[in-house]
């Protein structure tokens, strides 16, 4: 768990790749937190099923 300015992101951990912990980014390239990783997850999904019909 992150505090101070990085509270409330999301992390990546691909230190079974070789590589470092990394802020997750949004679309816009920002750290994104929990939230925002969450609708933009939503509105992928939401695509998907609405491309199936």
């Amino acid at each position: 768990m992150a505090s101070g300015p990085e509270r409330g992101r999301i992390w990546s951990d691909d230190r079974a790749d070789d590589r470092d912990l990394e802020p997750l980014l949004g679309a816009g390239q920002e750290p994104t937190t929990f939230a925002l990783w969450y609708r933009e997850w939503l509105a992928d999904a939401v695509r998907k099923v609405e491309a199936t019909r």
